[in-house]
């Protein structure tokens, strides 16, 4: 098993030299608004000292071909980086920066040297077209225009609420300093690239540096309530629930998919989350939620009326 560790600027990442796809098993988009706002604030505060790198982390990838490989870790960054890239792309008038961002997310193609032109990152197949749709190709007035019935998956609406909040917050800078901030983003920014030509190295490496506590803390470990997903009726329960709750500030994310209650658990513990919502027949038909303590390991059912109240009083 061959295996590789190089540190590079995100614009020496985001090249023909890495052809990204996120293989189906890796977990949905996760990052909330609040999560994108924290990385967006951060590099607005590290590009005032343009001489010092930010590390955002490492990358695991395996190896498929020449420049194809798929990624084993570091998806969340890479889909809210393409974000930040789509929305500078999107709110500048130079036309060479245009075409410099676009590159960025955007292969151009090269027939001489075989290379199609596609996005450079590729999401899981429920999502893909969506996210080269809207924040790729850039039609991020589309996305800005879509409904929630239009939105098919919660990936899918966390891409267009955290494309919203970063267009609001890159909006609000003039344009020398937003354009100051994309030339940071694009050469200040590193990452660790961490490549292996078989996937069990691959999860190795990644299961070694998570005992190790060497993957960075990032802000999605802000969550303080998730909800459990038992599958679609359950799921479209629990989604006002969770909305009311983050119109609250009470962070809170549902699991992408109705796994296994012990995957779904042991996701709450890695992540640290103090609480998890269960609901299931019962909890819809009561209108409440069994909220269970993961420090404690105790359990109530708390009133849908009153889970606001409940979580605040123990914050």
């Amino acid at each position: 098993m061959a295996i590789s560790a190089t540190e590079k600027p995100l614009g020496k990442v985001f090249t023909s030299d890495y052809q990204l796809t996120i293989p189906s098993f890796q977990r949905a988009y996760t990052w909330q608004a609040e999560n994108i706002e924290q990385l967006v604030n951060d590099l607005q505060d590290a590009c005032a000292d343009p001489d010092t790198p930010y590390f955002l982390g490492s990358l695991i990838l395996v190896k498929d071909g020449p420049t194809q490989y798929q990624v084993i870790d570091g998806q969340q960054r890479l889909i809210s980086l393409s974000i930040i890239v789509s929305v500078l792309r999107e709110l500048e008038d130079d036309p060479d920066l245009i075409d410099s961002l676009n590159d960025l997310i955007l292969e151009p193609g090269d027939k001489l040297r075989g290379i199609k032109a596609e996005p450079r990152l590729t999401l899981r197949e429920r999502d893909t077209d969506f996210f080269r749709m809207y924040v790729q190709e850039g039609d991020l007035e589309g996305l800005f225009d879509l409904r929630d019935n239009d939105i098919a998956s919660h990936a899918q609406r966390n891409i267009a609420v955290n494309t919203r909040r970063t267009f609001d917050l890159l909006a609000a800078m003039d344009a020398k300093d937003r354009r100051r901030f994309a030339s940071y983003l694009v050469n200040g920014v590193t990452l660790v690239i961490v490549t292996t030509d078989d996937l069990a190295g691959a999860h190795r490496i990644f299961d070694v540096m998570n005992q190790l506590d060497i993957f960075p803390k990032d802000s999605t470990a802000t969550t303080r309530v998730l909800f459990v997903n038992f599958g679609e009726k359950e799921e479209a329960f629990c989604l006002p629930v969770l909305k009311t709750l983050r119109n609250a500030g009470i962070n809170s994310e549902i699991y992408p998919e109705a796994a296994k209650m012990k995957k779904q658990m042991t996701y709450a513990d890695k992540k640290s989350i103090p609480y998890v919502a269960l609901v299931g027949e019962n909890e819809i038909n009561n209108n409440v939620v069994t909220l269970k303590n993961m420090l404690t390991g105790e359990q109530e059912s708390v009133a849908i009326s009153n889970l606001v109240d409940k979580l605040k009083s123990e914050n």
